[in-house]
């Protein structure tokens, strides 16, 4: 089984990253379970995200999601995270659409940690990417203004792009 990370990057001195932890889940077999994070790191003033997370549901089956406690850590006193979580399909693709937002007023959260947690059960034999699109996720801002714009987003997908590491840097001939 493959997954992929994708990165993101506002500018040359500033980078945040979201991405699939682990990166890659090998020697499994229908039957068996396995947790994925979505992770978030180096990033200032998160208010809200949203994203959706493809996978082969002829592989994958998702089963459970959970908030992380990234969010959760800005939270001021008196107020809470709204979490919105969705698991469907398509005729060939699985799909978790997660979105979760600050109530109330605060700074935002700043930092790194987990935005999400993704229980799979694996259904088939197979590989499949984790693949989180660049035009389906949004990270906001106290404000509600976006933090990273999506179009500098560099998106690592193993079906479009080849990549060089699990840190997923392109190959600039694959854009």
């Amino acid at each position: 089984m493959l997954v992929c990370q994708s990165t993101l990057s506002a500018n040359a001195s500033a980078t945040a990253t979201v991405y699939v932890n682990p990166s890659e889940v090998t020697d499994l077999s229908p039957g068996d379970t396995f947790l994925i994070n979505i992770d978030i790191a180096n990033v200032v003033g998160l208010a809200g995200w949203e994203f959706k997370l493809y996978y082969k549901r002829n592989v994958l089956n998702a089963i459970e999601v959970k908030e992380g406690s990234f969010l959760e850590s800005a939270v001021p006193p008196h107020n809470d995270t709204m979490f919105l979580p969705t698991i469907d399909y398509n005729a060939t693709h699985g799909r978790v659409y997660l979105a979760c937002a600050l109530l109330g007023s605060g700074p935002g959260a700043s930092g790194s940690g987990t935005l999400a947690s993704i229980n799979f059960t694996v259904i088939g034999v197979g590989l499949t990417p984790l693949s989180l699109p660049q035009d389906q996720t949004e990270l906001v801002d106290p404000d509600i203004q976006s933090i990273i714009p999506c179009n500098s987003w560099r998106l690592c997908n193993d079906r479009r792009k080849r990549y060089r590491s699990n840190t997923c840097t392109p190959d600039k001939n694959h854009y």
